[in-house]
């Protein structure tokens, strides 16, 4: 007898080696995804990690997809950039989607928690159903029943088991899709566990106590908060930060040791905490009080209420401190420093906590059966036509009479295929170094059957210029989507000439020098002399008598500039000094100049 049970000690062995070495490697969580499981990480910090961040204004929709059932659960990311993410009700599907286009689902016929991905790309996700689900390519590759409802998101350790609660009040270390140990808590657990750097596993309990357990055994517990309902997330310093349901009071622990509390006023907290960059820790109360708050060493740094609305989005922060979460309202709001940078607003109530993708892209789910990825506007482009004439600015021809026809073209591209709202081009016709509201005019586009703009697109504007000032006159162009101003290098200053006739003054009687005086700190400083007779000779003086310079030079149009320098080359320094012109048919002026 003795011999026969050692032998099925023996097969048993051999059956679960088998299992083992069928299914390759245990789960791993796959630590490269940008958002690879509830509050991105396995410390549940709610911070992404890498030098990501989320956008900060003018948020544009990247695509969108309609599930057919509400999307209550977060969103998680894989390393190619597929979202996963389940329903509730209706149709309960489970779904993995690539660019809004869905590449596989699966329905097990009840709600899922948010899931968490392993490095192999398996899929970890509980249901109501009472199972730990691991599912590969839409396919289930095995389950581990719990005998409950299950809605706490499932963590993968370091260690490659998989950890997560049940209704039945404890917690499962599951190794492909085998029980390694449980622990009773004495209370639900709805939340995620956390696991800390040396694979202590934290999580709250429905009995109000915050658990440490390794292999099994309660290392220590804490009982100061009211039924805990959220994540515990944890700092680089390994101090646990957890929230009371029904207290309203947010904890930091240390080894079993309450370091301080913060209470919050009004309503109940089922978020989770997530901690900032800087070490600050953001958390929504659900309803009453209903906001967000910024809390550092037990005390409130500021708050943001979003309005009459519940919140059961717990925050999402990204590397610069920006803290995104779901309202309600139906509304996701980004806030800095308690200031509202933007908010998207959806058809139904937003529960689903954030993810930010590797583009800084925001994934969230809506009660309106939607799932949306918002983006930062990207602003406008423009550029150089390719049209012959407009290759290195845009303007043609560069070079005309007063009264001639000039064209003005420019490529207008925006990779969100936005339209340029406002589409100008400014010409500083009266040369005065501004442009005023009657000198920016509206540019046609070239192909109005064209509405795709990620490829560029050509715009046109023509008219008779005639000539003022000095005949160099600016310009620029000036696109806008409504959410940003469009950049590149034709929105500076660029210039077209005039032709200008030459004029030939026979004497020197009007000559001057201008400006006068004048200050010089640079080689680009000048002193331009007026209306010179063609060929002249400019003799600089000391205001002592003293010769420093003989300029024999050519106007053009009766004009010359001068950086004044002596006959070394050296700058004038401060001081007057006179110049004697002279021509070849003996005239002469005398001026006289000022540096300052």
């Amino acid at each position: 007898m003795l011999k026969t049970k050692a032998f099925l000690k023996i097969i048993i062995l051999l059956f679960y080696c088998t299992v083992i070495s069928s299914t390759g490697v245990f789960a791993q969580l796959d630590t490269n995804a940008p958002w690879p499981m509830f509050m991105q990480n396995i410390r549940h910090t709610g911070q992404k990690d890498k030098n990501v961040t989320g956008p900060k204004k003018n948020p544009v929709l990247k695509w969108s997809f309609t599930a057919g059932a509400s999307i209550m659960r977060g969103i998680t990311v894989g390393t190619d950039g597929t979202v996963y993410f389940s329903t509730s009700g209706g149709n309960n599907t489970f779904y993995a989607l690539t660019n809004g286009v869905i590449k596989w689902t699966n329905n097990t016929g009840s709600q899922g928690s948010t899931p968490a991905i392993g490095a192999d790309g398996t899929i970890y996700c509980g249901y109501e159903s009472g199972r730990l689900y691991a599912i590969t390519n839409g396919v289930v590759k095995w389950f581990f029943p719990m005998g409950i409802f299950v809605y706490s998101s499932p963590v993968v350790g370091a260690d490659n088991t998989i950890y997560i609660g049940s209704d039945d009040n404890s917690i499962y270390a599951v190794t492909n899709g085998i029980q390694k140990w449980s622990y009773n808590t004495g209370g639900d657990l709805r939340n995620a566990a956390a696991i800390g750097i040396d694979g202590t596993v934290y999580v709250g309990s429905y009995n109000g106590k915050l658990f440490a357990i390794t292999n099994g055994v309660v290392k220590w517990s804490n009982g100061n908060a009211s039924d805990i309902r959220s994540s515990p997330a944890i700092g680089p310093d390994n101090t646990i930060y957890c929230a009371g349901y029904g207290d309203r009071t947010v904890y930091a622990v240390t080894n079993g040791v309450v370091k301080w509390t913060c209470p919050l006023p009004g309503g109940v907290i089922y978020t989770s905490p997530s901690l900032g960059p800087d070490g600050t820790v953001y958390i929504c109360n659900w309803n009453a009080d209903h906001r967000l708050y910024a809390i550092t060493n037990g005390a409130v740094k500021w708050s943001f209420d979003p309005g009459d609305s519940t919140i059961y989005s717990s925050p999402t922060v990204d590397n610069d401190g920006y803290v995104y979460f779901g309202a309600g309202d139906g509304n996701l709001y980004c806030i800095s420093n308690g200031n509202l940078k933007w908010s998207y607003p959806t058809g139904g109530r937003v529960d689903s906590s954030p993810a930010i993708g590797p583009d800084g892209a925001i994934y969230f789910g809506s009660l309106d059966d939607t799932l949306y990825v918002v983006k930062q506007n990207d602003p406008p482009l423009l550029a150089w036509s390719s049209f012959e004439g407009f290759y290195t600015d845009g303007v043609h021809p560069n070079t005309n009479n007063s009264g001639a026809l000039f064209t003005f073209r420019i490529n207008y591209s925006d990779a969100d295929n936005h339209a340029a709202v406002t589409n100008q081009i400014w010409i500083d016709l009266n040369d005065d170094q501004t442009y005023q509201s009657n000198e920016k005019f509206v540019l046609d586009e070239v192909d109005t059957n064209d509405n795709t703009y990620t490829d560029g697109k050509e715009f046109i504007y023509t008219n008779r210029i005639s000539l003022s000032g000095d005949g160099k006159m600016s310009y620029r162009f000036f696109f806008s989507d409504s959410l940003d101003v469009a950049t590149g290098s034709p929105v500076i200053n660029n210039y077209f000439y005039f032709i200008i006739p030459e004029t030939i003054y026979s004497d020197l009687e009007n000559a001057l020098a201008a400006p006068n005086p004048v200050e010089i700190k640079a080689e680009q400083d000048y002193i331009t002399f007026f209306n010179l007779t063609v060929n002249f000779e400019i003799r600089i003086y000391s205001i002592g008598g003293s010769q420093l310079n003989v300029i024999q030079g050519r106007s053009v149009n009766g004009q010359y500039k001068w950086h004044p320098v002596n006959r070394d080359g050296n700058t004038l320094k401060p001081g007057v000094y006179l110049c004697l012109l002279t021509n070849p048919d003996g005239q002469k002026k005398m001026l006289k100049f000022v540096i300052y």
